[in-house]
């Protein structure tokens, strides 16, 4: 029983003993960008993104990227790219018509900035 007991006072000590730390919410100094879903207007479809985050660097470019596999690149697939620090939260880009009607395709946005080249999620889509 006194070994128990001893038990029970050592860990009732060491819980004591734990201090509970704030955690500190780090800034990113890189933008975040999320791949919204496609959407149509007046029979014209759209990619869209906004910003999650802006971070501290200037952006140079942003737009969007898409091929048929998922993740694309920008070095390698096919890129909507506007230049200049966009100042909007959201932006957009008409799909362009030489995509294949009812063929699958990967989309993703990105930013682009003097230190860093961040990517929104892949979005799959079926080119209406």
């Amino acid at each position: 029983m006194i070994k128990i007991l001893k038990s029970i006072a050592l860990l009732f000590a060491f819980i004591i003993s734990i201090k509970c730390t704030k955690e500190e919410v780090f800034v990113r100094e890189y933008p975040r960008v999320r791949t919204l879903s496609i959407s149509e207007s007046s029979g014209e479809y759209y990619f869209n993104a906004d910003f999650l985050t802006r971070g501290d660097s200037e952006i140079t470019n942003y737009g969007f990227v898409w091929g048929t596999k998922e993740n694309p690149i920008t070095e390698t697939d096919s890129v909507i790219n506007y230049t200049g620090n966009i100042k909007n939260i959201t932006f957009s880009a008409k799909i362009p018509e030489e995509l294949k009607k009812a063929k699958k395709y990967n989309v993703r946005s990105f930013v682009i900035t003097n230190d860093y080249k961040v990517y929104g999620t892949n979005i799959t889509f079926i080119n209406p």
